[in-house]
């Protein structure tokens, strides 16, 4: 949450620029102790088109999930159900 990226409109607008001109996918890295719920928020993140549909910000996510750390778990699942990608980190 430190970032600012989550609540600040004007780089949710200028990401979504950057995928309409250059057709890249969106994506996030988070880390910590509270990586679930960094990920949760991020997945609420919608920004319009031009004909005013609203589509999720972010195509993937990356994250850390191993041996010691499982938190994410559920939310890693809920992010590939809602049809991110995921990429596992250590």
């Amino acid at each position: 949450f430190e970032s600012g990226i989550l609540t600040d409109k004007r780089i949710h607008k200028a990401l979504d620029q950057c995928r309409l001109e250059h057709g890249w996918k969106i994506g996030l890295s988070v880390s910590g102790p509270n990586q679930d719920d960094v990920l949760r928020e991020a997945m609420k993140i919608q920004v319009a088109n031009e004909n005013g549909d609203r589509r999720r910000l972010f195509d993937s996510v990356q994250c850390t999930y191993n041996l010691l750390e499982q938190k994410p778990g559920p939310a890693l699942q809920e992010a590939h159900d809602a049809g991110m990608d995921i990429i596992i980190k250590e």
